[in-house]
C-alpha cells in the first residue's frame, strides 16, 4: 500500500472539519497525529525525533478538510503553519469564550422533569469551564448558592423558603445542596411508599370483592335444594353422597319375567339365566364346532323351532290359494 493511501486511510474515520465541528476535529486530529507518532503539538524533542513524519502529519491534516478549505490550507509550508492557519481562522477568541461561559453559567436552570442530580452537575461543570478558561471568573460560594436555588425550580419552593430563614453563615452551598438533596431523596422515599401501599390496597380490594362474591355465592346456595340427597347448601352434580337405591321390592311382585315367565323379578335379574326358547338357559357364548356346523347360534331360536315355523307358513298361504282357486271357479 503506497504512502497516498495509508493517509487516506488513515483520516477516514475523522469527519472532515467545517464551520460547525472545530473543537471535535481538532481532538480526532490531535488523537490520530499522537496514534501515527506525528503530533503536531509535539514539544522539540518530539519533532526532533519524529522529524520524518512530519510530511505524513501534514497530509492527514490536509486531507481531513472539506475541498473548500484545502486551497488556502496547502499554501502552508509545515504541518504546524496549517495548523495555526486553521485556528486562526475558527478558533474563537479568548473574550468570546469567557462572554459565553460566563452567559452558560449564570443562565443555567434547571429542564422540566431533570434528577436533581442531574442538574447539579451541569451546574459544577459550567462552573469549572468558566475557572478553567480564567480564574477570576471563579463565582463566590454564596452566589453559587443564590443561582442552586433560583434555578432548581418551583418543585422545592418550601424547601427554598425554609432555607432562606438560615442564618448568613450557615447560607454555602455545600449546605443549600445537601438539604435539597435530602429534601429529594425523601421524596422518592415518600414515592416508593405510596406506590407500594397502592400495591397492597389495590390487593385488599381484590380480596375484598372474591370474599364478598364467595358471601353472596353462599347465601344464594342456602336456598338450593339437592334433587339427590334432599339437603340444601348445593346442587345436584356437586353432591358428595351417592344417590341411595330404594330397597322398596314389593312393586316386582306384579312384574313378570320374560325369560323364565315367573313374577317377582325382571329379566335380566332371572335367576336361570337367557333361556330364549329352546327350554335351555343360556351358559355362555359357544366356541365349539356345532356353532361352526350349523348349530344353534347363542341367543338365536332352534333349528327345530324354526322348521316348524316354516311349514307352518308354508302350510297357511297353500290354504289361502285353495280358496282363491274355489271362489274363482
Amino acid at each position: 500500500m503506497s504512502e497516498k493511501d495509508i493517509t487516506k486511510s488513515a483520516v477516514s474515520g475523522i469527519a472532515k472539519l467545517d464551520r460547525t465541528n472545530y473543537v471535535q476535529w481538532c481532538i480526532d486530529v490531535q488523537l490520530l497525529l499522537e496514534e501515527k507518532g506525528a503530533a503536531a503539538t509535539a514539544s522539540a524533542q518530539e519533532k526532533l525525533k519524529f522529524a520524518k513524519d512530519r510530511a505524513k502529519s501534514r497530509a492527514i491534516i490536509l486531507q481531513s478538510l472539506v475541498p473548500r478549505l484545502q486551497p488556502a490550507a496547502i499554501k502552508c509550508d509545515t504541518t504546524q503553519a496549517v495548523w495555526q492557519h486553521l485556528k486562526r481562522l475558527f478558533e474563537p477568541s479568548l473574550i468570546a469564550r469567557e462572554a459565553s461561559l460566563v452567559e452558560t453559567f449564570y443562565g443555567i436552570r434547571r429542564l422540566e422533569n431533570e434528577e436533581l442530580d442531574t442538574f447539579v452537575s451541569r451546574l459544577e461543570k459550567a462552573e469549572d469551564d468558566l475557572i478553567a478558561a480564567n480564574e477570576k471568573l471563579k463565582p463566590e460560594d454564596q452566589i453559587k448558592a443564590y443561582i442552586l436555588l433560583s434555578r432548581v425550580g418551583k418543585d422545592f419552593k418550601l424547601q427554598i423558603q425554609s432555607i432562606y430563614q438560615w442564618q448568613k453563615d450557615n447560607f454555602t452551598y455545600k449546605k443549600v445542596l445537601e438539604a435539597l438533596l435530602l429534601e429529594n431523596n425523601r421524596r422518592k422515599l415518600v414515592a416508593v411508599t405510596k406506590m407500594s401501599s397502592e400495591a397492597v390496597q389495590a390487593f385488599s380490594s381484590k380480596s375484598k370483592v372474591t370474599d364478598s362474591k364467595s358471601s353472596a355465592d353462599e347465601s344464594y346456595l342456602q336456598k338450593i335444594t339437592c334433587l339427590k340427597c334432599n339437603q340444601q347448601g348445593h346442587f345436584a352434580r356437586d353432591c358428595v353422597q351417592k344417590v341411595s337405591v330404594s330397597q322398596d321390592t314389593s312393586y316386582l311382585d306384579s312384574v313378570t319375567c320374560y325369560t323364565c315367565g315367573k313374577t317377582g323379578h325382571i329379566s335380566r335379574q332371572c335367576p336361570d339365566g337367557y333361556a330364549p326358547r329352546g327350554g335351555r338357559p343360556f351358559r355362555g357364548r359357544s366356541h365349539g364346532r356345532s356353532s361352526r356346523r350349523g348349530g344353534n347360534t347363542p341367543g338365536q331360536p332352534s333349528s327345530n323351532v324354526t322348521s316348524a315355523w316354516f311349514a307352518k307358513v308354508v302350510i297357511q298361504g297353500l290354504l289361502v290359494r285353495t280358496l282363491w282357486c274355489v271362489v274363482q271357479k
